[in-house]
């Protein structure tokens, strides 16, 4: 019976020292998990305040040159237009749209101009003045 004893305390020993280990890595475990899970939500939270600055902050802006020019403002400083991604490309186009209404308004310019000497000299030929001359019209009317 003494070896039997020896043997089954010399078992339960080991079982304890073996359910100490599992406890260890039990907390070990849980521990690692905790720390890996408050370091990916830092991770996130960089990640999204990189795409904050980096995408939605030229969007946000690209988007008030556009409002800006729909309302006439024809500003000399779009953003972005360096860029190499889709932001760029859509910059570049703003640009576009920026100086096709450049050339509008000045065709209205010019426009208006010629119209205005045109019409002085035509009132002047109904009065009977026949010694007025065209002054320089701008290049498409000339």
């Amino acid at each position: 019976m003494l070896a039997l004893r020896k043997i089954r305390d010399g078992q339960k020993a080991l079982i304890e020292d073996n359910d100490a280990s599992q406890n260890t890595a039990i907390v070990v475990a849980a521990v690692t998990l905790g720390v890996g899970g408050l370091v990916m939500i830092g991770l996130a939270t960089m990640l999204a305040a990189n795409l904050g600055k980096s995408i939605a902050t030229p969007i946000t802006e690209l988007t008030d040159v556009m409002s800006q020019l729909a309302s006439g403002s024809l500003m000399d400083a779009i953003p972005c237009t360096d860029r190499i991604d889709e932001l760029g490309d859509m910059a570049r186009a703003v640009v576009v749209f920026r100086d096709s209404a450049r050339a509008r308004v000045d065709a209205v310019r010019d426009r208006e101009s010629a119209m205005t000497a045109l019409a002085e000299a035509l009132h002047n030929v109904a009065n009977a003045d026949l010694s007025i001359r065209l002054p320089a019209l701008p290049g498409a009317f000339e």
